[in-house]
């Protein structure tokens, strides 16, 4: 994993917009979505505890999510998808 402060085992938990605007559409169960994480490309901070993820898993996607590190729980908020791999 690239610059990420969590942990491979850190639970994922997921929004009900980010699950109903994105998971579904990509088809995606919560055991792809933790590999998908698991082998981003790249990590950027933007903000305190706030990420972006950026995946290449059925072409190009980005995640934002909030780190809570006292919890080690990753709160997937929403997502983007298409564009340009950078």
């Amino acid at each position: 994993m690239v610059n990420a402060p969590w942990r491979t085992g850190t639970t994922i938990r997921v929004t009900k917009h980010f699950t109903n605007r994105y998971v579904r559409r990509w088809d995606w169960t919560p055991a792809i979505l933790q590999d998908a994480i698991a082998h981003a490309y790249r990590v950027e901070r933007s903000g305190k505890s706030k990420f972006e993820i950026y995946i290449l898993k059925d072409g190009y996607k980005k995640i934002v999510a909030h780190y809570d590190r006292e919890e080690d729980t990753l709160l997937c908020i929403t997502g983007s998808e298409g564009g340009y791999h950078v």
